[in-house]
């Protein structure tokens, strides 16, 4: 074993576990600061349930199995797939669950509102994320009519999502206020 071999050198072990260590913090900053990076590192979350159906392309496409699948759910306490509204593989393989209205418990916000809609990713850290506009009936003009009504620059924009039903959430950073 080279640790217990006192004619081995340890200074280049040393220096490989720096040189990871370095490389951690690049790639985590590359892909704070730049979507395209954190798209190529990390890869978008993939919608697998839509409306209680499941998606078999999008199954396969990460390489999910029905078993690894139904797992995930009861582990969500779903034991029926048609319960589910959405479902999401997310980036770090964990699984994200809405259900349909009639199977969770009520809510205050649940008054009025329809189902079947999902908040998505309009704007990251002010730079705009445009493939799920047409989850949201988004256009880029419209996004730049809803900023100028509330008087909101987008490089102030820390998150922003919106859903079909048009509800839109801004967050800003903390910097612009």
């Amino acid at each position: 074993m080279p640790l217990e071999d006192i004619d081995t050198p340890l200074l280049p072990s040393v220096i490989l576990v720096f040189l990871l260590a370095c490389f951690e913090v690049l790639s985590s900053d590359l892909s704070v600061k730049f979507p395209f990076f954190r798209k190529l590192l990390q890869g978008n979350p993939v919608l697998v349930i839509e409306k209680g159906k499941i998606i078999e392309k999008n199954i396969h496409s990460v390489r999910f199995s029905m078993d690894d699948l139904t797992e995930a759910l009861r582990l969500k306490d779903v034991f029926d797939v048609t319960s589910v509204d959405f479902a999401y593989i997310e980036t770090n393989g964990g699984l994200s669950v809405k259900l349909k209205k009639d199977y969770r418990p009520p809510t205050k916000s649940d008054e009025g509102s329809s189902d079947g809609t999902i908040p998505v990713l309009i704007v990251d850290y002010g730079k705009i994320i445009s493939r799920d506009f047409d989850k949201c009936n988004m256009t880029k003009e419209k996004l730049e009519k809803i900023l100028r009504k509330k008087k909101i620059e987008i490089n102030d924009v820390l998150l922003m999502t919106a859903d079909c039903n048009g509800e839109i959430n801004i967050i800003t950073k903390a910097s612009a206020k």
